[in-house]
């Protein structure tokens, strides 16, 4: 008979990396694979919701995916949403629902805790690994904009590079040797500051922070944190101009044009916001034709300008939102009506917080945040969790007001495994470790 052990993470990490991988093949090998994503997705989506339903057994688990539930259920009720909608709708809090008590379920069982984390760590270091390749193939054929998406594929540039950060930092904060100094440790594990370098050779703006933060977080922290801060500011402005300008090389941007103030206004919050939502009716009902997808992505900030008018149409309006499935459809179901009326405002870079306020509400956005608290903040004894903690909160801030990242199964696989990191395996968070 095949251990129990086994057929759960055969059926886990089969999963992950068909999620992780299928888009790199699908754009640079086979393109016949392209209409058949959804249908992958979906056979992923239904292995997580079975993995989660079969080892759940945490109360807070339960609590905080019922209450999810329960929201959805009441939202998708007072919006009169169809059952189908509602049910597809769900597929993007599958990771929010199902990987976590998987993963709970794999480091709080003593026989399974060790073989679990020493198998997902090595998943991760390959998942680095693959990136440099990937993303740097991406960079020669396309240059640095969306297509470098690493495994992922076209249009995750913004997904891979916030993984990579998250991933290389938690396996750097494993493998530091506290007996050592702080230059030492980099030294010694170079290999990991190396694998950033897909970070590099994409267009995701945010990684300068991410790059920054990298290194102040690997700092302890203590009373003496902020001195050293303050010790490290002039190192900080020569790596951020090194940053700036591998930048501009790669994306062949001029540099007057950086440092404009109508630039970051423009790129931010749009000239008029409006407009550029009515230019994007107009192309969704064909009244204008255009091959560019990203000429009608409005800008982050400028989203949200919009959003309190556009749920006032609704029977949630701004405390419950619109209803689940707003972002879905459009490949083998049809859009919802909010998404037909409001197509440029749930279609292309829609930031974290605006996707949770536009499905659920505020309520569901409040809902989110103290979930993920509770996660990052869950109990560790190492010395550097703290450390992992500020920088995850960090990268999680950040990336509110940037891009929906937690609707992807496979990014809440790695990185909720990376916030319960209290809970793996005591001898695997040695630099025994092998990187």
């Amino acid at each position: 008979m095949i251990e129990r052990y086994r057929i759960l993470t055969g059926f886990f990490f089969g999963a992950l990396w068909t999620l992780l991988c299928y888009g790199f093949v699908r754009d640079e090998f086979m393109p016949f694979l392209g209409p058949l994503q959804s249908y992958a997705n979906l056979l992923c989506d239904l292995v997580f919701l079975c993995l989660g339903l079969v080892t759940i057994r945490n109360r807070s688990d339960l609590l905080w995916g019922g209450s999810l539930v329960a929201l959805a259920v009441v939202s998708g009720y007072i919006n009169h949403e169809s059952t189908v909608t509602w049910i597809n709708g769900m597929r993007d809090y599958f990771g929010i629902l199902f990987t976590v008590p998987f993963i709970r379920y794999m480091l709080s069982r003593p026989d399974y805790a060790g073989r679990f984390t020493e198998q997902m760590d090595k998943a991760l270091r390959w998942f680095l690994y693959l990136q440099v390749i990937c993303v740097t193939w991406q960079f020669i054929r396309y240059g640095a904009n969306d297509a470098g998406g690493g495994t992922m594929g076209y249009g995750h540039s913004g997904v891979v590079s916030t993984l990579i950060y998250i991933v290389s930092f938690y396996l750097m904060v494993k493998r530091w040797d506290y007996d050592e100094s702080y230059w030492a440790n980099l030294i010694h594990n170079r290999l990991l500051i190396f694998l950033l370098l897909p970070t590099f050779l994409n267009e995701t703006k945010i990684s300068f922070f991410f790059f920054i933060g990298y290194f102040v977080f690997l700092m302890k922290i203590d009373r003496r944190f902020f001195f050293r801060l303050l010790m490290a500011i002039p190192l900080g402005i020569v790596a951020l101009a090194g940053l700036l300008f591998l930048y501009l090389k790669a994306t062949h941007i001029k540099l007057e044009t950086i440092l404009s103030e109508k630039f970051y206004y423009e790129y931010f919050v749009g000239e008029d916001i409006h407009d550029l939502a009515e230019l994007g009716m107009m192309v969704y009902e064909e009244e204008i034709e255009t091959d560019n997808f990203w000429a009608t992505d409005l800008p982050r900030f400028g989203r949200f300008i919009l959003v309190p008018d556009a749920l006032a149409t609704t029977k949630g309006g701004l405390m419950l939102g619109a209803g689940i499935g707003q972002f879905k459809g459009n490949d083998v179901l049809s859009e919802t009506e909010f998404a037909r009326k409001n197509y440029a405002l749930v279609r292309g870079s829609v930031p974290l917080a605006l996707a949770w306020v536009i499905q659920l509400g505020l309520v569901g956005l409040v809902w989110f945040l103290g979930f993920i608290l509770h996660l990052i903040f869950s109990r560790d004894p190492e010395p550097f969790a703290r450390n992992l903690r500020f920088y995850t909160l960090m990268i999680f801030t950040m990336i509110l007001a940037y891009q929906d990242q937690y609707a992807l199964v496979y990014y809440c696989a790695i990185v909720f495994y990376i916030y319960l990191v209290g809970l793996q395996a005591r001898q695997s968070l040695t630099r025994s470790v092998e990187s």
